[in-house]
């Protein structure tokens, strides 16, 4: 029925082309058993991934979206793009392929950090694992809060009345997660077709495709999937990356216990920031007023005095 029993799914277009290619480089990298990744862009677009993603390496395929035609919008909602709400009912549709039993759905921000095979998204007897959180610590980060939770919430409790989980609490993912294509079938025969809806009828309550997939695992109790932490580790703010930076952490102390990284396109292309080359006093530099730098300065040679007159 399925043609591979896992594989990596990206949805993109032309402007994240630099940041697939990254992607598709370091899953090249670090890839350590066969998997395939399907790239998915606009029909138009085929040519020039092929072109600049093939030569990275063996196991990648680009696919148009023209596949899930049937599926797509032509128009946005919750002012959303169309585009952007393609992209999200493509991760889904991905499942009716039969490309791959269970698929990891991955945005162009994605890097991943250390090597990696199918035994890190599958257990040994074919079950995928599922992340699922309510995501306490960023509903305490007050940033977040202030720019992404409470819509985010709405959102989620929609879904969760919908799926007849009104009292249950918020469990999702942000994303770039396993899906198993069995959850997601469940999903449009026993949710969608009864109501006579598409994809992009549950998008349209709700434009979280990954909250709707999480919701209907819960709901269905489907023993298709076992619990796992984040695989990648997002950096949803611009804060929580200087923040990050400035306790003097890296890249290779992230890759311990996540297999990639996520700096999230809402931020990161807005800046001139790079991951790998950015400084503990290039983010101080950023962040601090040249008074809070010049009070920094007195403190210290204040401390220091004191030290020595106490020696």
């Amino acid at each position: 029925m399925y043609e591979a029993d896992f594989a990596v799914m990206l949805k993109s277009y032309e402007p994240d082309l630099p940041f697939a290619k990254r992607l598709v480089e370091s899953f090249h990298t670090y890839r350590a058993d066969e998997m395939e990744i399907f790239v998915i862009v606009p029909d138009a677009q085929v040519g020039q991934f092929e072109e600049e993603l093939r030569p990275l390496g063996a196991g990648l395929e680009v696919l148009s979206e023209h596949v899930f035609s049937d599926e797509l919008v032509d128009s946005g909602m919750h002012g959303l793009s169309a585009g952007y709400i393609n992209q999200q009912i493509i991760k889904l549709a991905f499942a009716s392929t039969g490309l791959a039993r269970n698929y990891l759905a991955i945005d162009s921000d994605v890097q991943f950090l250390r090597s990696f095979t199918q035994s890190d998204f599958v257990a040994k007897d074919g079950c995928p694992y599922c992340v699922l959180s309510e995501d306490a610590f960023l509903k305490a980060d007050p940033v977040y809060f202030s720019r992404y939770w409470q819509a985010r919430h709405e959102s989620l409790s929609r879904i969760y009345d919908h799926v007849g989980l009104r009292d249950h609490a918020l469990l999702t993912c942000h994303g770039n997660t396993v899906l198993s294509s069995e959850v997601v079938r469940s999903f449009r025969d026993e949710f969608l077709r009864p109501r006579s809806w598409k994809l992009s009828d549950a998008l349209e309550i709700a434009p979280y495709e990954f909250g709707w997939y999480s919701a209907w695992l819960v709901a269905s109790e489907q023993p298709l999937t076992y619990l796992h932490d984040p695989f990648f580790h997002c950096f949803h703010t611009e804060e929580q990356y200087m923040a990050f930076i400035n306790r003097g952490h890296t890249l290779d102390d992230l890759s311990r216990g996540f297999i990639g990284v996520v700096l999230n396109s809402n931020w990161y292309r807005k800046t001139e920031l790079s991951q790998s080359q950015l400084t503990r006093p290039e983010v101080l530099a950023g962040t601090l007023a040249a008074s809070d730098v010049l009070k920094m300065l007195v403190y210290k040679i204040k401390q220091k005095w004191q030290s020595s007159i106490g020696a």
